[in-house]
């Protein structure tokens, strides 16, 4: 068979053509077809720079490119053309991403698993806010014009005569101050050193009681848990009790309610006392303004001193004999516990304030605490009248009257404490500023969120008819740093004896760590 030449060249033509097509397709990532591909709409708030035909990414991989980009009453909805082998969900975030710094701008698909995927025209149910470089470098531009402001209003208030002076004077009270508890620290260092002995003497003979009477403690441990055992299933009817004692508390809140509405002009009075303190305290700003302004350019006596090497000797010399003292205490672990109590018979309350401190990898601790109680320490005033007669030259008249008060007052704890398990501690010492001693058992169920406590102390009474004060609580924590409490005390003493109901806020190491790290510093 005979091709002629005008068949070679239409021949020729023609594969030309396929193959220009072809690569042309393979050069541009053209879509010849959707079959392979499914559409997909994500909301955004800004989409500034994004063009269409700009690829979509997931994970660092081409998936797609973007169709259109359409306004759809304030909202900015992308369309994009994904490759089906790339299932999108449902709730998948999306964000507007650069190549490199000075790139073009593509869509980047975060990939989330086990969700729903989007099928074709189906609209992402994740709203997408835009965090790029721009809104960064915008964002920057404020904090900057901020800063511009603040410095300088600080040097309008830094300027003036009477600032340096008050500062000079600041540095001098400073200096005198770190010299003096130098002086204080040195002196005492030794009665410091003696008292951790003494404190180490004390533990190891508690340890050693403990070893032997180890016998009796785990019987006692044995009859705490028949006791817990038979408080659960007595607990229907200790929480009718509990809600007898919160209905009272309700009551007495109800009466608390009408006292603040009787004192409310007292109260109107408060604050206007407070809004007169809070210019006091600007002033007292403004003049601590002026006192740093004299500090900063070394004017007077005291500005030649903060330029010297004696205050920065004084203070290096105290921080040292400061680091001695802490030294021997840095491996304690300190909770801060505040704890309020209602008591619904007397429409009373309790404030209880304790520091426990717990030397790292020891089974022992220490509470010291103040209590503000309504029962506090009894007086007695006695008081005579005599008149006298000159006439008769004798005392006409001679009484004795005596007066018996109990007044609110502050007491303090001073306790030592040893854990022996886990789940029990006992505590001895000073209790309400009386000998006294407690123990606090944790039942394992519950999920160690409950815990039984009882208390004795004042076993010798300052009046001859009160008896030994008993207090029995149960703290439930609902979480680490927060609990409910509810119990009963002093049942012996009829004119005292009440259920009572509070909560509790407990501040560990680590949350004190993260109070000072949220604080603003200079």
């Amino acid at each position: 068979m005979n091709i002629t030449s005008e068949a070679k060249v239409g021949l020729l033509v023609i594969v030309a053509f396929a193959l220009l097509t072809y690569f042309s397709v393979q050069l541009g990532e053209l879509r010849l077809g959707r079959d392979s591909y499914y559409s997909a709409e994500f909301p955004f708030e800004n989409v500034s720079g994004l063009n269409r035909g700009a690829r979509v990414k997931m994970a660092g991989v081409t998936i797609g490119e973007v169709e259109t980009i359409e306004l759809d009453n304030g909202t900015v909805i992308v369309t994009a053309l994904i490759d089906k082998n790339y299932p999108v969900a449902r709730h998948a975030p999306a964000s507007i991403l650069t190549e490199g710094v000075l790139g073009e701008k593509y869509l980047s698909i975060d990939f989330v698993s086990g969700d729903e995927h989007l099928g074709d025209g189906q609209r992402s149910e994740h709203f997408n806010y835009s965090s790029g470089a721009d809104d960064i470098m915008a964002a920057l531009g404020k904090v900057a014009g901020d800063v511009s402001e603040i410095t300088d209003n600080l040097k309008t208030s830094l300027g003036s005569p009477q600032t340096n002076e008050n500062i000079n004077e600041m540095i001098f009270y400073l200096r005198e101050l770190s010299y003096q508890l130098h002086q204080v620290i040195v002196d005492n260092q030794d009665n410091v050193n003696r008292s951790m002995g003494n404190i180490a003497q004390i533990t190891e003979t508690l340890r050693d009681m403990t070893q032997r009477n180890e016998r009796n403690i785990d019987a006692l441990i044995e009859n705490l848990e028949v006791l817990t055992r038979s408080l659960r299933s007595k607990t229907p009817g200790v929480m009718e009790s509990a809600d007898g004692a919160f209905r009272q508390a309700d009551s007495a809140f109800g009466e608390l309610h009408g006292i603040l509405a009787e004192n409310r002009m007292d109260i109107q009075e408060s604050a206007r006392n407070i809004n007169f303190l809070t210019g006091e305290l600007g002033t007292t700003s403004r003049n601590l303004s002026e006192i740093t302004n004299k500090i900063r350019q070394g004017e007077g006596t005291l500005g030649k001193l903060a330029t010297t090497n004696e205050l920065h000797d004084s203070l290096l010399a105290a921080s040292r004999g400061i680091e001695e003292l802490t030294g021997n205490i840095s491996g304690i672990r300190t909770d801060i516990t505040v704890r309020p109590e209602f008591l619904t018979e007397h429409s009373e309350t309790r404030g209880i304030f304790n520091v426990r401190l717990t030397p790292q990898g020891t089974n022992r601790f220490y509470d010291v605490g103040l209590v503000a109680t309504p029962f506090g320490r009894d007086s007695r005033t006695v008081k005579r009248t005599r008149v006298y007669d000159h006439d008769t030259d004798s005392f006409t008249v001679d009484t004795t009257t005596t007066e018996d008060k109990n007044d609110y007052s502050f007491e303090f704890n001073a306790l030592f404490g040893f854990v022996p398990r886990d789940n029990l501690e006992f505590r001895l010492g000073l209790l309400e500023t009386t000998f006294g001693m407690g123990v606090s058992y944790v039942p394992t169920w519950f999920d160690n969120r409950l815990r039984f406590s009882a208390e004795a102390f004042d076993f010798s009474p300052r009046q001859e008819d009160v008896d030994t004060h008993l207090k029995f609580y149960s703290d439930i924590y609902l979480t680490e740093n927060f609990h409910f409490t509810v119990g009963y005390d002093d049942p012996l003493n009829d004119d005292r004896k009440s259920p009572f109901a509070g909560v509790a806020f407990t501040f560990t190491d680590e949350y004190i760590k993260y109070l000072l790290g949220r604080m603003p510093t200079p």
